[in-house]
């Protein structure tokens, strides 16, 4: 039995998902829980233990990114189908990054889709227990699914691992490493198992990654042994190999391999070596903010500036979070990604030829994003796509220096990069595609938008800020450009923050 979630805040579409599965007559399809937003749909999720979550990539609370990867977190096993519309279709693309099994349109999705999703799904989950029997898989890997169904229920899991031979009175840390190759990697791990004399060596396979939970009376014996294995799996070349602290007590257990599966996530920056969680504490901690305003920054000025300018900025910012902390690994990566996406939206939003889904995997390296985003500028300074002239360059600029003036004016900007008001009105209109007042609403608008869900200013602080000298009119006008209230999108944002 596959127990669904759906979660979406237009009620036509909960309605009619579930009506579409209901009429399937599917009796391995139980729809858990519905939910109108993605903090009911949080809830749900775990308290229903779902297998399935069906969401709306655009949710009220929290979002369906936001939604996925808080609960991958608490349902690992869980499979994701995001629903979407063709706006949001570089959401879509972050959503599989990030682990969506599906994404369907909504303005083209029928009944049947949804149906041949879930179907699909539930065969590949077939294949994933086939063999499996009294909690091991056809290979011999210890599976602990059922752990992840009791995951608050203690003396489940202390009678699990003592089952298996863990206790509670020795030391144990977990090493974990990607799969790849199955029946080579086999070998190695029996091949090392067969040569260790700790006292338990336990291979576990989860979403196609191996934990070896090791254990032994004495703590040097278990980094020893991680350190051992490293050397054995590095000379095959097979990629990164991370451990855990060593850590008493078998309840904590779970927690060990959770912190594993995120060391994992450095594969995403490093092709191979041997990590540690202590290693990685011991980086310096990224400054979210400042790498935030850097990229936002990069991409608002992507065009005013000289290419070579340009790929220096983009260089050094990715060398500024390519080793991340622990704890900045999974954010790192996340910002990598929408940076990316940002530069893919440039190249489509400016040249008409590259309309189309974008290039971007999910299988790509920390590199890949790197080379994509130089590749996108590259193509974005050629000679077939636009190009601004000196005076609007310079202009713009100019605005991105000057916008928090609350009488900065086209006259101004106009004397400065010596124009007439006149001409350069009918430049700004021709070259930018709107006129300068527009675009300077605009400017102001995302940056205080920025402030809102970045800083802690009063609303008032941030209209004068972004050179509003009026708090209402600016709540007014930032009402009608975004669609909702300075307010509701620092509350959104509020409630982002507390589930991650």
């Amino acid at each position: 039995m596959m127990k669904i979630l759906i979660a979406d805040d237009e009620t036509p579409i909960r309605e009619w998902i579930q009506y579409s599965i209901e009429r399937s007559a599917n009796p391995e399809f139980e729809i858990a829980a519905i939910a109108e937003n993605g903090v009911e749909a949080y809830k749900a999720a775990v308290d229903n233990h779902v297998d399935i979550v069906i969401t709306d990539i655009k949710m009220p609370g929290m979002d369906g990114l936001s939604l996925i990867k808080a609960l991958r977190k608490e349902l690992p096993y869980a499979a994701f189908i995001i629903l979407t519309n063709y706006a949001e279709f570089s959401y879509a693309q972050e959503a599989v990054a990030y682990g969506a099994r599906k994404y369907l349109l909504k303005s083209e999705m029928r009944g049947r889709d949804i149906i041949d999703a879930l179907e699909e799904i539930e065969n590949q989950n077939r294949e994933l227990m086939a063999g499996h029997e009294d909690n091991y898989y056809s290979t011999g890997y210890l599976d602990v699914f059922a752990c992840f169904q009791h995951r608050d229920d203690q003396e489940f899991i202390r009678d699990f691992w003592i089952r298996h031979h863990l206790k509670d009175n020795e030391y144990y840390l977990v090493t974990a490493v990607c799969s790849r190759d199955s029946l080579e990697e086999k070998k190695i791990i029996d091949h090392f198992i067969e040569n260790q004399k700790i006292h338990i060596l336990r291979p576990i396979l989860q979403r196609d990654n191996i934990y070896l939970v090791m254990q032994s009376e004495h703590e040097y014996e278990l980094t020893r042994a991680a350190k051992h294995f490293w050397q054995e799996w590095n000379e095959q070349g097979r990629g990164i190999v991370v451990s855990t602290s060593p850590m008493r007590e078998s309840g904590r257990i779970m927690d060990a391999l959770e912190k594993a599966e995120v060391l994992l996530g450095y594969g995403f920056f490093c092709e191979s070596g041997y990590y540690t969680e202590n290693d990685m504490n011991q980086r310096p901690a990224a400054d979210r903010g400042v790498l935030k305003k850097e990229y936002s920054k990069i991409l608002n000025e992507l065009l005013y500036e000289d290419m070579d300018t340009v790929a220096g900025k983009i260089g050094r910012w990715f060398d500024m979070i390519c080793s991340p902390t622990l704890k900045d690994v999974e954010w790192a990566r996340e910002i990598c990604i929408r940076f990316s996406l940002g530069m893919e939206e440039l190249l489509q939003e400016h040249s008409p030829e590259c309309k189309g889904e974008g290039e971007i995997s999910k299988e790509w390296a920390f590199r890949d994003y790197e080379n994509y985003c130089m590749e996108q500028l590259r193509i974005l300074y050629s000679e077939k796509q636009i190009q601004y002239s000196p005076s609007i360059r310079e202009a713009v600029a100019y605005i991105h220096r000057n916008y928090g003036k609350q009488d900065l004016s086209l006259r101004e900007v106009a004397a400065a990069v010596y124009r007439s008001s006149e001409y350069l009105s009918r430049l700004f209109k021709a070259e930018i595609g709107e006129k300068f007042g527009t675009y300077l609403m605009k400017y102001r608008l995302e940056k205080a938008k920025d402030l809102l869900i970045h800083t802690d200013m009063k609303i008032y602080e941030i209209a004068d800020a972004v050179g509003y000298t009026a708090a209402s009119y600016f709540s007014k006008v930032y009402r009608d450009y975004t669609g909702v209230s300075p307010e509701i999108t620092r509350q959104q944002n509020s409630v982002r923050i507390s589930k991650k």
